[in-house]
């Protein structure tokens, strides 16, 4: 499914006269199979952004587009949106019954319904035997995030939607988060955008970046172009990857990337190759 967004403006309102907007003039595509980064300061309207492509806020002006026709809000079936702290979303008395409620909600029989749940579990790497039974709010934090990506995963949506999803969890468990929504968009064919400050996420995992600046204003590029560009980035109080800043920083002392490697994989084969040249 291809989202376009036309012309796109919102603000909310406030008791002023004009309220400063939070979108103005948003005009881009999400392309099917792409992972489209939301990035941008502390209330720049990421968050803003997601709703509007889930029909929980309608645009002031311009339209949204699903597939070539105009939608103001997408269905189930076709958009799932995990909040942050998405474990917050949990709340049935056992996994299996929370992954299971959104199926049921969409007419499938109890049996079915937990036949596509333990499905969901399996696609997140909890194994139905080991966690349908249990309490989701006895789980880790990296546990119950899961469960929560799985009840989104089983009203098998196109397009998922995610609000800083490794907020809040350790190391390990950020990581393993990360590479589980690389494998569903690689394996599932799922679209995904995601919003997030983290951006060794960003470089791991997406194809596009959409850079909003506070002012309103909307600006899509691939990640490895707006690396390149770090005093933009740091401009509005973002970074770039780790991989990036270090290329970056070498390449004030006489080494020459092309391209600029973002990743740590990137940049050691970019290194590895230098020096086999060297020799």
């Amino acid at each position: 499914m291809r989202i376009a967004f036309e012309g796109v403006g919102f603000a909310y309102p406030t008791a002023a006269a004009t309220a400063a907007p939070v979108l103005r003039d948003a005009t881009f595509a999400i392309e099917p199979g792409e992972v489209l980064a939301l990035v941008g300061p502390t209330g720049s309207g990421k968050t803003t952004l997601l709703r509007l492509i889930a029909g929980l806020e309608k645009p002031q002006s311009g339209r949204i587009l699903a597939d070539d026709h105009a939608v103001e809000g997408l269905r189930p079936a076709q958009v799932g949106y995990l909040f942050q702290q998405a474990e917050r979303q949990l709340f049935c008395p056992t996994v299996i019954e929370d992954v299971s409620f959104g199926p049921k909600n969409l007419g499938l029989t109890r049996a079915d319904a937990e036949n596509v749940a333990a499905q969901s579990l399996q696609l997140v790497g909890l194994e139905p035997e080991a966690f349908a039974g249990r309490s989701p709010f006895e789980l880790s934090g990296g546990e119950a995030r899961r469960v929560a990506l799985a009840g989104v995963l089983a009203t098998k949506p196109a397009l998922l939607l995610l609000d800083e999803p490794t907020i809040g969890l350790d190391p390990a468990s950020h990581r393993q988060f990360i590479d589980l929504i690389a494998r569903l968009n690689r394996d599932q064919g799922i679209t995904v955008c995601m919003a997030t400050h983290d951006m060794d996420d960003v470089a791991r995992t997406c194809t596009q970046v959409g850079i909003l600046d506070g002012s309103g204003t909307l600006a899509i590029d691939t990640p490895a172009h707006a690396f390149e560009n770090a005093d933009r980035m740091r401009a509005l109080g973002l970074d770039v990857s780790f991989a990036a800043r270090v290329a970056l920083d070498l390449s004030g002392r006489g080494f020459t990337f092309d391209p600029l490697p973002i990743t740590i994989d990137a940049l050691a084969d970019a290194l590895a190759a230098r020096t086999v040249r060297a020799r």
